[in-house]
């Protein structure tokens, strides 16, 4: 009986180990998450930004070109 009771303990105590084992992995997987979740939103703010940069760049060049087209019909 004894032997049965501390063959259990051991079963429990190993148990235990591995629970605490999953959970500092856990604990790391879900840092790791925040980590790329952040640098996710980062990323889409720099593509965002970029994308408004074009978008103001591709109006300048249509007002250039209207400009162009306004002065050359002045020289004629």
């Amino acid at each position: 009986m004894r032997a049965r009771l501390d063959g259990l303990k051991n079963h429990l105590r190993a148990k235990d180990d591995e629970l605490g084992r999953k959970s500092l992995e856990m604990e790391g997987l879900a840092r790791s998450l925040r980590e790329a979740k952040a640098e996710n939103k980062r990323l889409q703010a720099e593509l965002d930004a970029g994308s408004e940069a074009k978008a103001k760049i591709e109006r300048l060049k249509a007002e250039l070109e209207k400009e162009r087209e306004h002065s050359a019909a002045l020289a004629e």
